[in-house]
This record gives structure tokens, sequence and C-alpha cells, in this order.
């Protein structure tokens, strides 16, 4: 290394210990760390099917996977492939690839939420770390790395929709396909951004929101029916489908089934009933009318991701229980969408103590029954934390915030991002 690399890499390490976001967003991490129940635990349910792809690598699996799995199937064989060829057992490839995510995550957060002045940067980090379902499952359950895969990849193409930058929307979406195929309902969406959002639109910009929306939907089904097809060759058909294992069952069951409908609409409900009163609260201080385009964008792809665990029969194997965990694949989106009307709002007064408080209140919100070493005991105390703390949360933020006044009011530029009214 050059003494002017070296020196690059200093300026650059001492300008990030001088940006409080990172410090914030490593604290919001640090204390969902500590207090988790535990870390990668034995593999259970899904993660055993995962390990089925890893242990064969560099082979492909001699016993039959379940399709569903088979569709997840590549960060897994990186996995076993690490371990072959680096003589580390599987566990601690797991745990070496889950670290790497678990940062690389940490870095698209901070990427997609670094505009916002440091109090609303606090405030969206803490909306997603601090949910009791965003991290709290995949430190317990190291195996289940198909998810944050997935996470990263819409992160990612989050950031590419929000900066116009094609290269972003295009990987991120590859990323995330490779992770889960849910990735396939967010491409149109994606797509749809880009060739309706004013800033996509500008003449200079047109040709390419139109190759991004075309390669977006094509590299998504392509890499989707891609491994479909050639993860036929050691996988069994074993997944929900729109016809068969819809909720329409339980509707056509009615009213016998209506409790276990209302049970399964809360199960999908509860990871986003904070984030969502957090939204609502901002949609009526802006105005809906207001609410820019990529705020709707944001909330349309958390909803094409919501929508798969939403719909499907929770009478079919490995869906019941399991809500909670596949909506919460919304939450980054969701939290994105809030980041964008934060940026439409402005603080009241100045001053530290309102931001404090609702950070507060997510941390708390964080604690869950199972997930935690502490907090609630029971599912009814974790429901009733979930809901006292998104109202409560939603009252501090109507006090604290108003429109902006002038449309760069809200903004957040140079220097002035570490001295912003929120931070102080």
């Amino acid at each position: 290394m050059t003494a002017d690399t070296a020196e690059k890499v200093r300026t650059l390490i001492r300008r990030m210990a001088a940006n409080p976001r990172w410090w914030v967003l490593a604290a919001c991490y640090l204390a969902v760390f500590a207090t988790t129940a535990g870390f990668s635990q034995r593999p259970t349910g899904d993660a055993l099917e995962y390990r089925q792809i890893a242990a064969a690598a560099p082979n492909l699996p001699t016993q039959p996977v379940s399709s569903a799995y088979a569709g997840r199937f590549a960060i897994h064989y990186v996995v076993g492939l690490l371990s072959n060829l680096t003589g580390l057992s599987l566990d601690r490839a797991y745990d070496l690839v889950w670290a790497a995510l678990v940062f690389v995550l940490f870095l698209v957060i901070f990427a997609l939420f670094s505009g916002l002045d440091v109090g609303g940067f606090a405030l969206c980090a803490a909306l997603f770390v601090f949910n009791p379902y965003s991290l709290r499952p995949y430190i317990l359950q190291a195996g289940l790395l198909e998810a944050i895969l997935f996470i990263i990849g819409i992160g990612i193409c989050l950031v590419g929709l929000t900066r116009q930058a094609t290269l972003c929307v295009i990987a991120g979406l590859i990323v995330a396909v490779l992770g889960r195929q849910t990735a396939i309902l967010v491409a149109p969406v994606a797509a749809a951004w880009v060739l309706i959002d004013p800033a996509w639109r500008q003449a200079i910009q047109r040709r390419t929101a139109w190759l991004t929306a075309f390669f977006s939907l094509t590299a998504t089904f392509v890499i989707y029916v891609g491994f479909k097809l050639w993860s036929a060759r050691f996988s069994t058909y074993f997944e929900p489908t729109a016809f068969h294992n819809s909720i329409f069952n339980l509707v056509a069951d009615l009213p016998n089934a209506i409790f276990e409908l209302a049970a399964h609409f809360a199960r999908t409900a509860i990871p986003l009933a904070v984030p969502l009163a957090v939204f609502t609260t901002l949609v009526a201080l802006v105005g809906w009318r207001r609410v820019a385009a990529p705020c709707w964008g944001s909330l349309l792809i958390a909803l094409a991701i919501v929508v798969q665990p939403a719909l499907t029969d929770p009478r079919f194997p490995g869906a019941a229980h399991n809500e909670q965990r596949q909506a919460a694949l919304a939450l980054l989106p969701l939290v994105c969408a809030v980041a964008g009307l934060l940026s439409q709002t402005c603080r009241r007064s100045p001053g530290p103590s309102r931001v404090v408080l609702i950070v507060a209140l997510l941390a708390a919100a964080s604690l869950h029954h199972e997930y935690t070493a502490i907090g609630p005991k029971t599912l009814p105390q974790f429901v009733g934390i979930q809901l006292l703390v998104a109202v409560a949360v939603a009252g501090v933020l109507a006090f604290d915030r108003r429109p902006c006044l002038t449309p760069h009011e809200g903004q957040c530029n140079g220097a002035d991002c570490y001295n912003a009214t929120g931070a102080d």
C-alpha cells in the first residue's frame, strides 16, 4: 500500500468515525445481539433442508429436497463449498457466511438511510433493527441465510431505485431472487417504479428507465426459471400453489374457520404493526396527495412481499405460525417508505429528547417472549407491548413532526447532515 493510499484510507476512517450514524446503527445492532436468547442454535425445520444442500457440496444432494427449498440453493451451496475447500466444519462455515451477510446488511441499511438527518436515521435504523423479527430469528438460527440474502438484495434494489442507479436495481433483484423466490413478485413493482417515478422519467433518464425495467424483469425471471428447471433433478415438488393452498380454503369454510382466519392475519400483521403506525402517522401529517412517488413505490414492494404469507393457507405444512418471519421480510421497504416521509417532514423544535424516547420505545418493542432472554413471558404480553408501542410512537411522532414548508426544508446536505436539527 502506497503512502497516498494509506492516507486516503485513514481519512476515510476518520470521516466514518465522525459520522454519528455509524455509531447509532452499531448501537442498535449490539443491543439486539446482547438481548437475543442465544446464537446459532441447533438447526430445526427449514434449516435442516438447507443443510442437506450444503452438506452435499461440491456434489448435488442424493436425497430429494423439497422444491420450495431447492429454489434457495445458491447461498447454502456456497456454505458447503466453503466448508469443503477450507476444512471448516459445516457449523463454522455457516457462522462465517452468516457474519459476512449480517455485516453487508449493516452497510446496506446505512446506505439506504444515510441521506436523513441523524434523528431520522436513528428512527429508521431502530424501526428496522429493533423489530423482533428482523434479525433475532436469524441470530438464533444462523442457517437461515437465504432470508438475510433476500433482505440484502431488496435493500440494494431500494438504494438503486431511490438514487436512479440502474446497476444497483438489477444487482439487488438478482441477489434477492438467489435468496428467495419472492423476488419474482418484487421485480414487476420495481420495473413499474422506474417507469412511473418522475426522477426516472427525466429526458436524460428515459431510455435508462426502460432498459432498467426490462433487464430487472428479465434477469429475475430467467434466474428463477433457470434454478427451478435445474433443481428439478434433485428435488420433489412441495410448495403451496395459488389455486390449491390459498386462504380461500379458509374463506370457503366460513363461519367455522373465522377464528383460524383471524389468527392467520394477526400473525401476518404483528411484525408490521409498529412501522405501519409510523407510516400512517406520517402520511396523515404530510397529506396523502403530497406523498412522493418513491414512498408509494417502497410501500408496494412491501405489499408484494407480504402477499405471499398473507394469502398462503396456514394449514399448508410449514406455513402455520411462520407468517411472522415471512411477513417481516417486507420490513426494509416499509421502513424505506417511512424514510421518504421523514424527508418530507421537519422537527417542530430541536432537541434529542423525543428521538431518544422513540428509539427507547422501539427497543422495548424488540423484546420477544421466545427470542429474548428478557422481556415479555407470554404471547399476549408480547402482542400487548407491540400495540402499546405502536400507539405511543405514533403519538410522539405526531407531536414531534410537521410538514416541511419548502421542498428542500427537510433534506440533509453536506456537512449539515452531521448537525441537523434531528440529531441535537
